[in-house]
């Protein structure tokens, strides 16, 4: 027959202690104080959460995981709202110190803005990926008080997806670069209103691209090539190892 509702003293933060991965992703009802009391176990055994498109989610779901899942590696958090504030949202997830793959697909803050949040934190030194495919202010007045400054570099960072993100030649020009992003070796970047040799252009700058001529990263980037080798550098993060 069918079970009861969980006695009262029931622990449901301990009862999840011993997890490594949660997929609770498209639960529309998992909010702020449903993932808080998930959370409340403060397991340091979970690596990988995903709530991607859990729309009751706000700003204050950032705090209760980062304190209650220290140790995340992988976090997916497409489609939550969160902000790119100086206090909210992307800035409490930077303080994820071990954080290397970060999908944050479909937000309602510009690229320029998260990336600027993530710099604030710990989880620029660690992140190998960050994926913001439609990452993009949903309406006049979603910038306010938007960080709008990458503070400190990423220096572990391999793939970065800035695809269909209404990334603008200035801010492209700004925020990509091999001072933010020195290992950076798989961008992709369409959907975008960019020059496509304008961008290879700046990529041959890099480390990552050295080896390239501007016609050889044009070509790579509208090929599958690239999406082989983001596969490959999410395979190793995961491994929790790094490119030679």
């Amino acid at each position: 027959g069918s079970r009861g509702p969980p006695p009262k003293h029931f622990d449901f933060g301990a009862s999840l202690s011993s997890l490594r991965r949660l997929e609770l992703s498209e639960c529309g009802r998992v909010d702020d104080v449903a993932l808080r009391l998930l959370a409340s176990g403060r397991s340091s055994q979970l690596t990988a959460l995903n709530i991607g498109k859990c729309g009751a989610l706000t700003d204050a779901c950032t705090r209760d995981l980062v304190s209650g899942w220290p140790n995340l590696t992988e976090l997916d958090v497409s489609g939550v709202p969160l902000t790119a504030t100086t206090t909210g949202g992307f800035s409490v997830v930077a303080g994820l110190t071990q954080l290397r793959i970060l999908h944050a697909r479909e937000g309602k803050y510009p690229v320029v803005g998260v990336l600027a949040a993530l710099s604030g934190g710990e989880a620029a030194k660690s992140l190998v990926v960050v994926v913001l495919h439609r990452s993009r202010a949903a309406k006049a007045g979603d910038n306010q008080n938007t960080c709008t400054t990458v503070s400190s570099p990423f220096p572990r960072l391999e793939a970065l997806v800035l695809t269909s993100s209404d990334l603008d030649p200035g801010s492209f020009a700004t925020v990509v670069t091999p001072k933010v992003f020195p290992a950076l070796r798989c961008v992709e970047l369409g959907g975008n209103h960019l020059e496509p040799f304008a961008v290879a252009k700046r990529l041959a700058q890099f480390p990552g691209f050295a080896d390239r001529t501007s016609d050889d990263i044009v070509q790579a980037m509208l090929s599958s090539s690239s999406v082989a080798a983001f596969d490959e550098i999410v395979s190793r993060a995961r491994a929790g190892s790094n490119s030679a």
